[in-house]
């Protein structure tokens, strides 16, 4: 029998919002993801935190291509800021293992 009393990852869900927002005026941008656990049996910590970074960094890029292409952001602006949040996101993904193997040992 399963012992109710710990709890089990099934899925991770991220939502994020950005804009211009001035009162009144301005823009904002709002995206939900979700991703569900079926293939992996006992996912752990790492695999959530992985999860949630790749839902982070995909709804991001979703959000920042829709500002560009309704003309709210410039090509420069996208092409900045999608560099700079992907490298964010690979090096809180780097630091966070790092972590976790100091943990573990």
């Amino acid at each position: 029998m399963a012992d109710s009393s710990n709890p089990k990852l099934t899925g991770i869900t991220v939502s994020l919002s950005f804009g211009d927002k001035i009162y009144g005026t301005g823009s904002d941008s709002f995206m939900n993801a979700s991703a569900k656990w079926s293939d992996i049996a006992n996912p752990t910590l790492e695999d959530a935190v992985d999860q949630g970074l790749d839902l982070y960094l995909l709804t991001w890029k979703t959000l920042l291509a829709g500002r560009w292409a309704t003309g709210v952001i410039d090509t420069e602006t996208f092409k900045a800021q999608l560099a700079a949040t992907t490298e964010k996101i690979e090096k809180s993904r780097k630091f966070l293992r790092r972590k976790a193997n100091e943990q573990q040992q």
